[in-house]
């Protein structure tokens, strides 16, 4: 899941949620966008997408407690997290950083910047 966020310069903002497959980077739901600054939580209620997905498991960031779905583990102040959980986020790591580039790809405004924004870059 991805909430997207306008660039700042835009006075009004969007979020939006996408859900992709990590391995094909196709995208199978789009929810409807919602106004204003939500919650990731409540915007994946609202827009409709926990209704399309269904019980298909379905990774996110942190950003949707109190959901369904699969998030990172987090470890407690002073404590460390045990192995296996630390293998569990790792490999979710690899299927979001999979999800991330799928997604950067189709931002426009990533398309338009020459050079990512170094200057004299070409």
């Amino acid at each position: 899941m991805l909430a997207l966020r306008p660039r700042k310069r835009f006075r009004k903002d969007a979020v939006l949620q996408v859900v992709i497959v990590a391995d094909s980077r196709l995208v199978v739901v789009v929810g409807r966008p919602l106004p204003g600054n939500r919650a990731d939580c409540k915007a994946w209620e609202e827009s409709g997408v926990e209704a399309a997905v269904g019980r298909t498991m379905t990774i996110a960031d942190g950003g949707y407690p109190g959901t369904s779905l699969v998030m990172p583990h987090r470890r407690r102040k002073g404590e460390e997290l045990p192995d296996g959980k630390q293998a569990h986020n790792k490999s979710h790591q690899q299927v979001r950083a999979r999800i991330e580039h799928a997604f950067a790809s189709t931002r426009p405004e990533r398309a338009q910047d020459v050079g990512c924004g170094r200057l004299g870059a070409s």
